[in-house]
């Protein structure tokens, strides 16, 4: 694997909200992506990852019409994109970012399942989107993900915040922490070449290395 150092930390928020929700263990996937540039590995979705985004625009378009219906000014996907600047760079890109009034409404349609992560990434975005953007400082921020079965509301208060920040911290400028692989994580991380990467069947990329290195002699 070819790693170059970034100059400093940079990471998109959504390789950290696996962590902020406990569906993710492996602190140094985040950290490396955050440190370094490296050529991903492709995990091969295909079909199923097509018709997850598929399933995703068409949940984006039909909440936009919801909430214009209803009288909300709505923004969506790259009218919302952010960088905020610190210890290190964080970007992020919430679907739809809607106003009325003194309200704003941050919306994030999943195309898949529930998972707890979507919401982390929601409440990342109502920490880190006014941090960026003035209009959103003095207004009441309200957050939701958008399900094909339906909408979950998102709350957030200054203990999640804290957790947000830590976490950003401990993934960005923090000491490197340990390799914790496990099948179901290391099946869609992006680490190309992660010796400590656990394959089907439980065996780690270096395990397999060196039995195909064993059976070419």
């Amino acid at each position: 694997m070819t790693l170059e150092k970034r100059r400093s930390p940079y990471m998109w928020i959504t390789a950290i909200t696996g962590l902020l929700s406990g569906e993710d263990h492996c602190e140094w996937a985040a950290w490396l992506r955050s440190n370094y540039t490296f050529e991903k590995r492709i995990d091969g979705g295909g079909d199923a990852l097509s018709r997850w985004m598929s399933k995703h625009d068409d949940l984006v378009a039909q909440r936009v019409v919801e909430l214009k219906r209803d009288g909300w000014r709505v923004e969506v996907e790259d009218q919302n994109r952010f960088t905020v600047r610190g210890k290190a760079t964080v970007g992020g890109k919430p679907d739809i970012v809607a106003f009325q009034g003194d309200e704003v409404l941050i919306s994030d349609p999943k195309g898949g399942k529930r998972k707890h992560k979507y919401i982390w990434q929601v409440r990342a975005y109502m920490v880190l989107l006014p941090l960026k953007d003035k209009r959103l400082r003095g207004k009441t921020i309200r957050g939701e993900v958008v399900y094909p079965d339906g909408i979950e509301p998102v709350t957030v208060d200054a203990d999640d915040a804290g957790r947000i920040f830590a976490q950003i911290t401990a993934s960005g400028p923090g000491p490197e922490p340990n390799v914790t692989p496990s099948e179901s994580e290391c099946r869609y991380c992006p680490v190309s070449e992660c010796a400590e990467r656990v394959l089907g069947g439980g065996s780690s990329e270096q395990e397999t290395r060196q039995k195909g290195q064993h059976d070419a002699t």
